[in-house]
């Protein structure tokens, strides 16, 4: 069985979506391959993202019993697989998250590494980290970012977790930024990596792909495959 990791945050814009679709872009450059669950059932936007809006076959339905969660997952062209959420209101009504579990179990049984996209909120934060191996949250290095992600380690370990790492992402490294040595300081987690502020991720967006994909010599795409190395421990 492989594993799985959650990602999180703690205000949403800081791109940790963009994150897990690029982590699994350069992953696959690598031959490993992953799957990304959008497991954000208030806000979604894997999908939207990937260019795929109003699927039918989703995380939602998996969970209810409608389909296979194999069955949901859909492929870009850019080769990155992806299980989406619904983004009608009405099929999250009387859904048991707490039942993502055994779609994810099912999942590691076919892929090499599940990549969970959390939500912002507790309540699912505390769902999606609870069946996860390893959790790592995505901040930008502004005072506000790392100050909200401070709390946020505290809520992780007040569901009995903790959190493994930071990603720092839309660094610029002038003077308004926070220095990566205090990030480690004041959150006490190591930094596992640093992703340049790029408008070539804003043209990907723009594209619907990752930029590891469509910008593949770009300075934020060179940082998502070393990071993937990195991960990797390679």
């Amino acid at each position: 069985m492989s594993e799985s990791v959650c990602l999180i945050s703690a205000k949403g814009g800081v791109g940790k979506t963009t994150f897990a679709i690029n982590l699994a872009s350069s992953l696959r450059y690598y031959g490993i391959e992953s799957i990304i669950v959008d497991a954000d059932f208030l806000n979604p936007c894997v999908a939207l993202h990937l260019g795929f809006p109003n699927l039918a076959k989703t995380l939602n339905s998996a969970i209810s019993g409608k389909f296979n969660v194999l069955d949901c997952t859909f492929k870009h062209n850019s080769g990155v697989k992806f299980i989406p959420t619904s983004t009608r209101n009405q099929d999250y009504n009387n859904l048991l998250v707490s039942n993502l579990g055994l779609h994810i179990n099912i999942l590691k049984q076919k892929t090499n590494l599940v990549i969970l996209d959390s939500a912002e909120d507790p309540y699912h934060q505390f769902h999606t980290i609870n069946f996860a191996d390893h959790v790592i949250a995505v901040c930008t290095p502004s005072n506000i970012s790392v100050h909200n992600t401070q709390k946020l380690i505290e809520r992780v370990k007040s569901f009995g977790s903790n959190v493994n790492g930071i990603i720092i992402n839309k660094h610029i490294g002038d003077e308004f930024d926070v220095s990566l040595q205090e990030i480690e300081t004041k959150l006490g987690i190591p930094v596992l990596g640093v992703i340049p502020y790029d408008e070539s991720v804003r043209q990907a967006r723009q594209l619907k792909h990752p930029v590891v994909f469509s910008h593949p010599e770009s300075k934020s795409a060179t940082s998502f495959r070393r990071i993937a190395v990195s991960l990797l421990g390679r």
